[in-house]
């Protein structure tokens, strides 16, 4: 998406520049036309403020509001007009200038992802057996999943229709939406619909990037777009199905006991999302996986660092998931605390004292399978169903193949 238009920093509306927005799926940049000056500037425009967000008016009438932002080139020649560059990681488009701030407060907001419409399973899109070319569609009701003493969390349900002049489409589109009871900081509100978003990541065995978000306000009356960079913007859905759970496999109980410690375990699920989805050597996934461990049982458990502990503790708690695939999971302990400890404290050892590459690639999908076991645990999931929802695991079904799990 590409804007032009004028743009000012938040308070000093009486020194506009010249400029265009441009928002992409992997870098935005915003590039303003500086007159030319008799003084020496130093190439320094619209100072970086945490408090001072960068408004603008587009040609077509749209509200700009860029936060997050940096200056990346400095025209430092001042007789001539110059152009400065800024890289954009958070835009608001839409949301009126009077309220505009780096966090303003909101009282609805939503997201969306691709892979949610097949996640939540509902549908009330059904083809009219009157009609050849015709269907009916019944918006379903909201499904509320949390509630908490400020806000509500539901999955909203609705339709995305898209007309042409020899077509029109219409397709499920659902979200995760908040009801504020009054107006709160954007940040808390996407904050936690990302948590629940990493749930439907966690059960579709595939990272669910945000294709749209939105913050929205009953006084003044708006809706914006909101703009951000989403994580792992290279990884792909598997091309074959991967499914753990859906929203019709988790008791009512889950959202609840998840957001009870969703922001402790962020740091756990952010390891171990950056070892599944960005590209990155086996050694370096391991590594990581195991530090997504230890920072879930400390959180948990409350309990000192003590790797081989850990392990042994959860692999005793989780032993009837964790046996569906892994029978032999006693010396996978043994290995990933020996593959720790080579590779944290004895580096220049490891040509001579390397595991065999399959070896690796075991003991990642071990971890794997253990964080998903513990994520789905804090869905408050019954340990039998959990066993359940592993055996009937395609992906699953074949590594029990590879690694003789009887």
């Amino acid at each position: 998406m590409k804007y032009k238009g004028e743009f000012w920093l938040s308070g000093e509306e009486d020194k506009t520049f010249l400029g265009e927005v441009k928002l992409g799926k992997r870098r935005s940049e915003l590039s303003l036309l500086i007159p030319t000056s008799n003084e020496p500037d130093r190439g320094r425009f619209l100072h970086s403020d945490p408090l001072r967000p960068v408004l603008g008016v587009t040609t077509c009438g749209k509200r700009i509001t860029l936060t997050n932002y940096f200056q990346t080139f400095f025209p430092y020649s001042f007789f001539q007009p110059r152009c400065a560059k800024f890289f954009v990681n958070e835009a608001f488009i839409g949301l009126p200038h009077e309220i505009s701030k780096c966090d303003p407060e909101v009282e609805t907001a939503s997201i969306t992802s691709k892979t949610l419409a097949e996640w939540c399973d509902t549908s009330s899109i059904e083809h009219d057996p009157d009609h050849m070319w015709s269907v009916k569609y019944a918006q379903p009701e909201s499904k509320g999943v949390y509630k908490d003493k400020d806000y509500t969390v539901a999955f909203g349900f609705g339709a995305r229709m898209e007309s042409r002049r020899t077509s029109a489409s219409i397709a499920d589109n659902p979200r995760i939406e908040i009801d504020a009871e009054r107006p709160l900081a954007w940040s808390r509100l996407f904050t936690t619909l990302c948590s629940i978003m990493d749930v439907v990541s966690i059960g579709c065995s595939g990272y669910c990037r945000i294709s749209h978000a939105h913050a929205a306000s009953r006084n003044p009356l708006y809706i914006a777009d909101h703009h951000f960079h989403s994580l792992f913007p290279d990884s792909k859905v598997p091309p074959f199905p991967r499914w753990l759970f859906t929203l019709r496999d988790l008791p009512d109980s889950a959202f609840t006991k998840w957001m009870e410690k969703a922001g402790e375990l962020q740091r756990a699920r952010a390891l171990f999302f950056s070892a599944k989805y960005h590209k990155m050597f086996t050694e370096t996934r391991v590594l990581l996986l195991t530090q997504a461990v230890e920072a879930y049982y400390r959180r948990v458990y409350k309990d000192e660092p003590n790797l081989e502990r850990h392990l042994k503790r959860l692999c005793s708690e989780y032993a009837d998931p964790v046996s569906v695939v892994f029978s032999d999971w006693k010396p996978r302990v043994s290995e990933i605390v020996r593959f720790r400890g080579q590779q944290t404290h004895s580096p220049i050892e490891m040509p001579s004292a390397a595991m065999e590459s399959e070896d690796r690639l075991s003991i990642e999908h071990f971890l794997c399978l253990l964080l998903e076991i513990c994520f789905m645990a804090q869905l408050d999931i019954s340990t039998p169903r959990i066993t359940q929802l592993i055996e009937r695991s395609n992906y699953y079904s074949q590594l029990r193949e590879v690694y003789g799990a009887t």
